[in-house]
């Protein structure tokens, strides 16, 4: 080869089929069951679900009431917390919010500053989770 040259090497990977994707995603999401006038996907935002992977409990979707109770849901036995546990959420207006869920599986919303208006308009999911 000459100085200076260049060498290129092909490297052939082998593509990801159907049953490689699924190994991934061994446990698929348990839809969430609203109450209390919640309901899902605002804003066109996914449904409300919740998967545990690895022993972190993982939510995704969004809800929003136009009424005043504050417990949206409460979790199957399978994803619930041995302790109290909060977690932060977003809300409408860019504020912010947090999720309380009791071993009881009873999760409520509370607003940042008190403003359960924003809780009620928008309440984000996606991205909540905690250690089961």
């Amino acid at each position: 080869m000459a100085s200076g040259a260049l060498c290129a090497t092909a490297v052939i990977l082998p593509l990801l089929g159907a049953g490689a994707a699924q190994a991934t995603n061994v446990n698929p999401p348990t839809a969430l069951t609203l109450k209390n006038g919640w309901i899902n996907a605002p804003f066109g935002s996914s449904n409300a679900a919740v998967t545990n992977v690895s022993g972190i409990v993982h939510f995704k979707g969004a809800i929003a009431t136009s009424g005043t109770n504050n417990v949206p849901f409460t979790l199957p036995k399978a994803f619930r917390p041995a302790t109290n546990v909060w977690v932060p959420v977003d809300l409408c207006n860019a504020t912010n919010g947090r999720l309380v869920i009791q071993p009881s599986g009873v999760v409520s919303v509370e607003a940042g500053g008190g403003d359960f208006s924003n809780a009620q308009c928008f309440t984000s999911l996606d991205g909540v989770s905690f250690i089961h």
